[in-house]
Protein backbone atom coordinates (compact mmCIF):
# COMPACT_ATOMS: atom_id res chain seq x y z
CA UNK A 1 0.00 0.00 0.00
CA UNK A 2 1.51 3.38 -1.27
CA UNK A 3 1.92 6.31 1.31
CA UNK A 4 -1.10 8.30 0.55
CA UNK A 5 -3.66 5.68 0.40
CA UNK A 6 -2.63 4.96 3.95
CA UNK A 7 -2.85 8.55 5.25
CA UNK A 8 -6.32 8.86 3.06
CA UNK A 9 -7.83 5.52 5.35
CA UNK A 10 -6.15 7.28 8.55
CA UNK A 11 -8.34 10.31 7.29
CA UNK A 12 -11.13 8.31 7.08
CA UNK A 13 -10.90 6.08 10.26
CA UNK A 14 -10.15 9.60 12.36
CA UNK A 15 -13.52 11.07 11.19
CA UNK A 16 -15.40 8.18 11.02
CA UNK A 17 -14.47 7.98 15.00
CA UNK A 18 -15.21 11.87 15.55
CA UNK A 19 -18.59 11.06 14.15
CA UNK A 20 -19.44 8.01 16.39
CA UNK A 21 -18.53 10.38 19.26
CA UNK A 22 -21.05 12.56 18.30
CA UNK A 23 -23.79 10.58 17.56
CA UNK A 24 -25.78 10.18 20.80
CA UNK A 25 -26.31 6.95 22.54
CA UNK A 26 -29.05 4.12 21.52
CA UNK A 27 -31.14 4.87 24.43
CA UNK A 28 -31.55 8.56 24.04
CA UNK A 29 -33.67 8.04 20.92
CA UNK A 30 -36.99 8.92 20.47
CA UNK A 31 -39.58 6.28 20.20
CA UNK A 32 -40.77 5.62 16.68
CA UNK A 33 -44.32 6.53 15.92
CA UNK A 34 -45.96 4.57 12.64
CA UNK A 35 -46.78 6.55 9.76
CA UNK A 36 -50.28 7.84 9.18
CA UNK A 37 -52.20 6.32 7.44
CA UNK A 38 -55.51 7.47 4.85
CA UNK A 39 -58.34 6.27 6.02
CA UNK A 40 -60.36 4.14 3.59
CA UNK A 41 -63.23 5.20 2.30
CA UNK A 42 -66.60 3.00 1.47
CA UNK A 43 -67.99 3.15 -1.90
CA UNK A 44 -71.09 5.17 -2.68
CA UNK A 45 -74.24 3.16 -3.21
CA UNK A 46 -76.34 4.66 -6.25
CA UNK A 47 -80.19 4.49 -5.35
CA UNK A 48 -82.15 3.06 -8.61
CA UNK A 49 -83.03 7.01 -9.79
CA UNK A 50 -79.44 7.73 -9.93
CA UNK A 51 -78.22 4.98 -11.57
CA UNK A 52 -80.38 5.32 -14.22
CA UNK A 53 -79.31 9.07 -14.83
CA UNK A 54 -75.78 7.84 -14.66
CA UNK A 55 -76.81 5.12 -17.31
CA UNK A 56 -78.80 7.77 -19.40
CA UNK A 57 -75.83 10.54 -19.17
CA UNK A 58 -73.56 7.32 -20.33
CA UNK A 59 -75.11 6.79 -23.17
CA UNK A 60 -75.73 10.02 -24.46
CA UNK A 61 -71.94 9.93 -24.67
CA UNK A 62 -71.03 12.32 -21.39
CA UNK A 63 -67.18 11.79 -20.63
CA UNK A 64 -66.16 9.20 -17.99
CA UNK A 65 -64.73 12.08 -15.51
CA UNK A 66 -68.26 14.09 -15.90
CA UNK A 67 -70.23 11.51 -14.73
CA UNK A 68 -67.70 10.73 -11.88
CA UNK A 69 -67.88 14.20 -11.24
CA UNK A 70 -71.32 13.88 -10.92
CA UNK A 71 -71.37 10.96 -8.39
CA UNK A 72 -69.29 12.86 -6.13
CA UNK A 73 -71.73 15.94 -5.37
CA UNK A 74 -74.88 13.52 -5.10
Amino acid sequence: MDLQASQYNDMQISDLERLVKELPGPSSHAPRTPPERRRSRTAKQLNADESAQLIARYEAGAKLRELGTQVRHT
